[in-house]
């Protein structure tokens, strides 16, 4: 099997990249769409929001409490992290302490100086992955905002959909070669190499999928699984069956590209 993958410090250079562009491009309108001038992503250590690793450079440590705050100035938006996370760039940082009483007070402050009219919060009701907000860390930034910009608080639903949602078109683009590098993963799965009549079960090529993403050095989204599929068409009244196929359902994890496939037939 002839595959290429970039190497790690590529990979890390080309996801950092895809995350700006989405930044630049994509969240201004998102926001403009979702009716938000302002958006906050809070979560801690261990315990990250979903949303959080498709805002953040993928090889950023992300220590103890993490906020992310947006504020769409009319179609340029400001994008600042009140934490201890180095993001090399993509976000500004005021702050460089260590004490969470201080991220609490300047994000306050941050926020009375831009005075938005509807401020977003993770905590949607219907999509999963816009619901990551902790109930502790909502009601902290409650106490720490006051009463009045606390009643401006409402739901990012409709943003995080629209962000996760959304391709750009380097995205797109890129969708051909993790395409490519998924179907040339089950082709040696479904190789005379790997399969062996009578012998080969379904779930040894699930583990012999599993183990040849993770030494590419491939995240998988989901475990795969494979099945065989009979078929038995009808010939007057009697039925016979056909050379049996295997289907296979699987991913890869790539920025947001995931790949599935449709069955196909294995040797012999």
């Amino acid at each position: 099997m002839s595959v290429e993958v970039l190497p790690i410090r590529q990979r890390m250079a080309w996801l950092r990249d895809s995350i700006t562009e989405r930044l630049d491009s994509l969240l201004p309108h998102a926001m403009q769409a979702a009716d938000l001038d302002c958006w906050l992503v809070l979560c801690q250590e261990d315990n990250e929001d979903p949303v959080f690793r498709t805002l953040m450079p993928p090889d950023a440590w992300c220590p103890i409490l993490q906020i992310l705050a947006f504020f769409n100035h009319g179609g340029r938006v400001e994008r600042v992290s009140f934490g201890m996370t180095n993001t090399g760039g993509v976000y500004d940082q005021p702050w460089q302490g260590r004490d969470s009483a201080e991220q609490w007070m300047l994000l306050a402050q941050w926020l009375d100086e831009r005075q938005p009219r509807r401020i977003g919060l993770n905590i949607g009701a219907v999509q999963w992955a816009a619901g990551g907000l902790t109930y502790n860390l909502h009601e902290q930034l409650r106490a720490a905002v006051g009463a009045e910009l606390a009643g401006r608080l409402v739901s990012a639903e409709p943003l995080v959909t629209h962000w996760l949602a959304t391709l750009t078109g380097t995205q797109i683009a890129a969708f051909e070669t993790v395409g490519a590098l998924a179907h040339g993963i089950l082709a040696h799965c479904l190789s005379a190499e790997v399969i062996k009549p009578g012998v080969t079960s379904t779930e040894d090529l699930e583990w012999h999928y599993w183990q040849t993403a993770v030494d590419l050095g491939l995240d998988l989204s989901f475990r795969p699984f494979f099945r065989t599929i009979s078929r038995w068409p009808m010939c007057g009244a009697r039925a016979r069956a056909t050379r049996p196929s295997a289907g296979a359902d699987y991913s890869m994890r790539r920025t947001a590209c995931r790949t599935s496939t449709a069955p196909s037939s294995p040797p012999g």
